[in-house]
């Protein structure tokens, strides 16, 4: 989400959100389902984009860059969820926006099985060959002993992956306190932070509209008319 970024004029999905949108609509929406009905893959997937969204929470706090996400189908057969951010406007150029797929995976190991193997055996398989424009995000529950994470970065290095390796933990059981690290290809404390206190420092809401051309023109509405999850067959009716 951070690293190496695809550039890009358009995309099939033109509605992009804010991480803020993600999360308050997860919370206010979705969070509230029956159980039976957080058990499908649609749900899942919401999941995934939840926790990508608290992910560039950390992200933003890092490098100050404004993010977008959105879901991506499974008829693209890619990761699960695509980030974006507006690349700097150079005089002559078209603008471009980086976009960067996200693989997001619960660390759920087998017996014994530490981060590093967990992730060989999984995400990291020779079978998987995700490329370098690719992320994957490791999301650790609060319950769960994490060893040293550089370790885990030195462990790592025996793998030939070329994608980067982010891991988002819970730091406490009922805050929603969370820490971001990057654990491949390089060893990096990305930002520890409340999910509620980086909202407030950057409360920016609505959708951005991307359109073809080579001029400018992509619009952000303040005003939200898009859930962040209607591709996924959910509502938001509460959007004003």
């Amino acid at each position: 989400m951070a690293q190496e970024k695809r550039e890009t004029y358009w995309l099939e999905d033109t509605i992009w959100h804010t991480p803020l949108n993600v999360i308050y609509h997860y919370s206010v929406h979705l969070d509230i389902l029956p159980v039976e009905q957080k058990k499908t893959k649609s749900f899942r997937k919401a999941d995934e984009m939840l926790k990508a969204a608290i992910a560039l929470l950390g992200i933003h706090i890092d490098d100050s860059k404004q993010y977008w996400l959105q879901p991506v189908p499974d008829s693209e057969k890619t990761p699960d969820v695509r980030t974006g951010t507006p690349a700097p406007l150079v005089e002559g150029q078209p603008p471009l926006f980086e976009t960067q797929d996200v693989e997001v995976v619960d660390f759920i190991p087998e017996p014994g099985e530490d981060i590093a193997t967990f992730l060989g055996r999984t995400k990291l398989s020779p079978g998987k060959a995700y490329d370098a424009k690719t992320t994957i995000l490791c999301h650790i529950q609060t319950e769960i002993y994490t060893p040293s994470l550089q370790g885990i970065t030195g462990t790592l290095r025996e793998n030939s992956a070329v994608c980067s390796v982010l891991v988002l933990g819970r730091t406490h059981p009922t805050r929603k306190d969370y820490a971001l690290f990057q654990v491949h290809p390089q060893f990096k404390i990305i930002a520890e932070y409340n999910v509620k206190e980086a909202l407030e420092k950057n409360p920016q809401t609505g959708t951005l509209h991307m359109r073809r051309g080579s001029k400018p023109n992509n619009k952000s509405r303040p005003e939200e008319k898009h859930c962040p999850f209607e591709s996924l067959g959910f509502e938001c009716p509460l959007i004003k």
